[in-house]
């Protein structure tokens, strides 16, 4: 191994520690390829050759002498984590209803905890409307929503016409993709439906802690199997444009899109293997009715004005946005053979700062800006909007970003802003929970609570 090993920085994440900044990073090996989930580095010691890094704001090593050094470093450090962006949301065109409704924000560190939770909600009438899209950091996150008529009437009964649905989840949680496809197969199979999808990584144990998460629901006595799943698992564009293809010809339809993980036992020496990851559905009933109805374009790069660019000049060939996840994946739709423009023009802000990002929301809103998804990357959080190029039919919007560190902070701001006529459009954690609420023009204030 060289003296000096050859590095390259993904930045996920900025962090003050006092005077300084530091920046939570993916480090990528020039010689392999191979990424590794570091920890806090100084941003004014990053070099191509020369790394310090940092923990806790003190000072670990200067310099990476050779891959068996860097590796030590990771391993020998423990309790602290970070996770890699991951869930794109399958109802993000979909405002959460606020009219006479009650919310409830849940947040764990587990899987079993989360399934745990969630099913107790359930059976008090919630139901899920959110799985968080993306995770920079330890937490597990989903927002769940019940009528106040529901929570009046918890009594079972036999009579069905009459009876509020009650649902129930399961979660699958795995490090390898073939692995959750099997499983997504298996509990559709028992009547489950596809709700959301998250990745976590964990520093330590390192590889063996780190898995993904497909969230699943279905109505309570529900057994019977509604949807195929099929799902993509591709390193590179074009092989992921080309599988994606050929599933929508067969009748599927993405559902969601994350850069999941797919790991062995080699991930334990060289690091998690990161994958682009989509899941698709399609009814059983009627397994070919959506096919060669639409076409879908795959579009990712690390640049935020790369990816506006590249969005803009899908527009002229047809398309618009269709689903985003963290790491600036997107998936752009067109019908079938239509190559005629869409009158839309997309715009990506992106900053680090949640107030700067809640200042911009306003002032494009008020240009008849549309919110559509919450994404990042090298610009750190990033927002993808979306106008009618008619000057016309581009209404104005009321934006309003929520951001908190603790569970209880969180349900008590929601609370307050759907008491204020506000509507929850999406849910993302990055270091903090985040959550995108817009104010529908003449609304009044809604009936509300959040226990």
């Amino acid at each position: 191994m060289p003296d000096k090993l050859p590095l390259s920085c993904e930045v996920l994440h900025k962090q003050s520690i006092g005077s300084s900044t530091y920046l939570i990073s993916l480090i990528s090996t020039r010689l392999t390829g191979v990424q590794f989930p570091l920890l806090l580095i100084k941003a004014a010691d990053l070099s191509p050759t020369r790394v310090s890094l940092w923990f806790n704001g003190e000072n670990i090593v200067s310099q990476t002498k050779s891959f068996a050094a860097l590796l030590l470093i990771i391993l020998v450090i423990g309790g602290w984590q970070t996770a890699v962006p991951v869930s794109a949301q399958t109802l993000e065109d979909t405002p959460i209803p606020n009219g006479a409704s009650e919310f409830r924000f849940v947040t764990t560190s587990k899987s079993t905890t989360m399934e745990k939770e969630l099913n107790e909600l359930a059976a008090q009438g919630f139901r899920v409307e959110r799985v968080s899209k993306s995770s920079y950091g330890d937490d597990i996150a989903a927002l769940l929503v019940r009528n106040q008529a529901q929570s009046t009437d918890a009594r079972p009964t036999d009579d069905k016409s009459t009876a509020a649905a009650r649902y129930e989840y399961k979660l699958l949680a795995t490090r390898k993709a073939s692995t959750l496809e099997k499983e997504i197969q298996e509990a559709a199979a028992d009547g489950f439906e596809f709700r959301g999808l998250t990745s976590v990584i964990r520093l330590i144990p390192y590889s063996l802690g780190n898995e993904t998460i497909a969230v699943m629901e279905r109505q309570v006595g529900a057994t019977a199997r509604r949807y195929d799943y099929k799902m993509l698992s591709t390193k590179r564009e074009a092989t992921t444009q080309k599988e994606l293809n050929e599933a929508v010809t067969a009748g599927y339809i993405p559902v969601s899109v994350l850069r999941g993980q797919d790991n062995g036992a080699a991930s334990l020496l060289f690091g998690p293997n990161f994958v682009i990851t989509i899941i698709l559905a399609r009814e059983v009933d009627n397994p070919t009715e959506t096919s060669s109805s639409r076409e879908y374009k795959f579009l990712t790069t690390s640049k935020v004005s790369t990816m506006e660019k590249e969005m803009n000049q899908a527009v002229k060939e047809g398309y618009r946005f269709y689903l985003a996840s963290s790491d600036l994946l997107m998936l752009m739709s067109r019908e079938q053979g239509v190559k005629t423009p869409a009158p839309y023009t997309y715009k990506l802000l992106a900053t680090r700062k949640t107030a700067t990002m809640q200042k911009e929301l306003l002032e494009q809103g008020a240009k008849g800006f549309r919110y559509r998804a919450t994404t990042g990357g090298l610009g750190g959080l990033t927002t993808v909007l979306e106008r009618e190029q008619n000057a016309e039919l581009a209404s104005s919007h009321t934006y309003k970003l929520l951001a908190a560190l603790r569970e209880t902070t969180t349900q008590k701001e929601i609370g307050e802003a759907v008491t204020a006529g506000y509507r929850i459009l999406d849910l993302t954690t990055i270091g903090e929970f985040i959550l995108i609420l817009d104010q529908p023009t003449d609304s009044a204030p809604a009936k509300a609570s959040v226990n």
